[in-house]
């Protein structure tokens, strides 16, 4: 059920319904319901404040911010269905895996696989674009000595940082949270190169806080933010 700002129930949904996200402005709900005929399957909706129920993907985990980008997961696969689109498949050709979290606009999506039966779960990151990779692989340059990921359970609304728990060797459970922005990538499209160098160069001598284009984040675009990006030149362009 849903309450709304009086504290009254506006919405409720029958009891097998099994909800499992919510979108930022409360209006699309997502998840998956049992059919109540043979052969009892399982299927994914999206309900819609005003539209009501509709069924998406074979099930439904987690929502975009906008309610439009929805993403689920059953067995050797993870698919993400986008509103007038339809469905794609994001994660495939592996032994199970499923979707935990996506950013706001639904274009970055992380979640959990195992490659073959029984094997160690990984945490895997998807960009729409760019496919999908094991963050242990992807970032195992950003990762401490002998440091395995095991899990990925959030990513932030802009896609950059993807939250989890791994255990680690003398600590226990430890929760992490990573930065998937490549030093020296100032554009945003994972790749260091003549784009990257060009920003840096037309930014050259700006002063301020948060500008992509200060690599080392010292407040100023100078000879140490060009250092950097030909040091990292080439890194993640061949993913």
């Amino acid at each position: 059920m849903r309450w709304n700002a009086a504290g009254e129930v506006d919405t409720m949904l029958p009891i097998y319904y099994d909800v499992r996200d919510l979108s930022g402005n409360g209006r699309v709900i997502v998840g998956r319901y049992m059919s109540l005929r043979p052969p009892y399957e399982m299927y994914g909706f999206r309900w819609v404040e005003g539209r009501g129920i509709e069924r998406v993907l074979g099930t439904a985990m987690v929502v975009s911010y906008d309610g439009r980008v929805v993403a689920g997961a059953g067995g050797p696969w993870v698919a993400r269905w986008v509103e007038g689109r339809g469905s794609e498949w994001v994660v495939t050709g592996v032994y199970e895996a499923i979707a935990t979290d996506m950013s706001g606009d639904g274009s970055v999506i992380v979640g959990i696989f195992e490659r073959t039966a029984g094997s160690p779960t990984r945490p895997f990151l998807w960009r729409e674009g760019r496919g999908w990779v094991d963050l242990n692989e992807a970032y195992a340059e950003a990762l401490p000595e002998g440091v395995i990921l095991e899990e990925a359970y959030g990513v932030s609304a802009d896609g950059r940082y993807v939250m989890g728990y791994t255990w680690v060797r003398g600590m226990g459970l430890v929760t992490y949270l990573l930065d998937t922005w490549l030093t020296g990538d100032t554009n945003g499209d994972e790749c260091v190169d003549d784009g990257d160098l060009l920003r840096v160069l037309f930014a050259f001598g700006q002063v301020g806080s948060g500008l992509p284009e200060d690599v080392d984040e010292d407040g100023m675009v100078g000879d140490s933010d060009l250092v950097l990006v030909l040091q990292h030149f080439g890194r993640g362009c061949n993913r």
